[in-house]
């Protein structure tokens, strides 16, 4: 078995962590893009409730004082809807008043309010006194919901230009009111009709993209972070394991190049011995032969020659190779010595 290298064994180990890091990031950036989003439409909420409490107030105020007095001017004309004997008056210095109700002091603040803030209101009824006062779709929907005990209804309109947020919630019907709605047989507690207000949501969407934009890089950057920490703890890991397990390989080859060895040296050493000995007894029997005493001599020099290799096997301590032919690779068994003379 061969080592892989250190990067390989790296982005092994590290792809399940990485896998992991990336599905908990994503779930985290989904959870708060939802925060943000609850965020935004509780904020809008709040904002929207917070107006038209002001406005419900301002009414109850003018309801509980049976209306008040403005001049008449361009903007402010007398209110055809208002039966009211005293609904027009003239000061002794012959200024013209026309008494202002609850519901057409609404309708003069949403104008006011529309065209400084971008704010709109809208006060409405099934059974609007005003035809003016009739209720859109979503209103009307709203007002249904009213009737079956909602306490109010909110939505968020991106489709139209600009996109707005919508808050709607009921009029209840209060002894103050039924001076204007009691002949339309409204009782106290009855629910009348609705008040909503529209609120611009360019500046709500822009912080929420912003922050969602902030939450992104920033998450992004963790996400980044702890990716770059997860390799390089897996690559410091990664060459601790492939130097451990060269290290293996390397001790299971010595471990086998010395067995082997081992092997070798005990079966050839043994037939070695006779051949040297064997070469003596005959070297002392043609020792009047001179050309045949040279060729065994060498004969005897070469099996010497074999148990030194013998020997070296014997005594081998790390594994090693060499080039035998080409690319060929073989096991050094400690190197050609000098050919000794006998």
């Amino acid at each position: 078995m061969q080592p892989k290298r250190p990067y390989q064994l790296a982005l092994y180990y590290a792809l399940p962590f990485v896998l992991i890091t990336t599905a908990l990031f994503l779930f985290l950036l989904f959870w708060e893009r939802r925060n943000l989003a609850e965020e935004q439409r509780e904020g809008l909420t709040h904002t929207a409730t917070a107006l038209l409490q002001q406005i419900i107030v301002t009414r109850s105020w003018n309801a509980e004082h049976g209306g008040v007095y403005a001049q008449i001017d361009g903007r402010t004309q007398p209110n055809p809807f208002l039966k009211d004997q005293d609904r027009d008056i003239q000061s002794l210095s012959g200024k013209r008043y026309t008494k202002i109700n609850p519901a057409y002091m609404t309708r003069q603040i949403a104008e006011l309010s529309k065209s400084s803030h971008g704010y709109r209101f809208n006060i409405t009824s099934l059974r609007p006194l005003n035809p003016a006062n009739r209720p859109d779709p979503w209103e009307e929907d709203a007002l249904r919901n009213f009737e079956r005990g909602a306490a109010y209804q909110q939505s968020m309109v991106r489709g139209s230009d600009p996109p707005v947020f919508r808050y709607m919630v009921p009029l209840i019907t209060e002894e103050s009111c039924l001076a204007c709605h009691g002949k339309q047989h409204y009782k106290t507690g009855d629910v009348r009709g609705g008040i909503s207000v529209t609120v611009p949501l360019e500046e709500s969407e822009r912080i929420y993209h912003a922050r969602s934009r902030a939450y992104l890089v920033t998450g992004m950057g963790l996400w980044l972070s702890m990716i770059l920490f997860i390799f390089l703890v897996s690559y410091s890991l990664s060459r601790k394991v492939v130097a451990d397990m060269a290290r293996e390989i390397e001790l299971s080859r010595l471990k086998t190049a010395i067995e082997l060895a081992g092997a070798a040296a005990h079966e050839i050493r043994q037939p070695l011995t006779v051949l040297i000995t064997m070469s003596d007894l005959l070297k002392m029997k043609l020792a009047k032969d001179p050309e045949t005493l040279k060729d065994l001599d060498a004969m005897i020099g070469q099996c010497r020659r074999i148990d030194a290799m013998i020997a070296r096997m014997q005594n081998i301590t790390e594994y090693r190779t060499k080039t035998y032919v080409d690319d060929i690779k073989i096991a050094d068994l400690g190197g050609d010595r000098p050919k000794q003379e006998p």
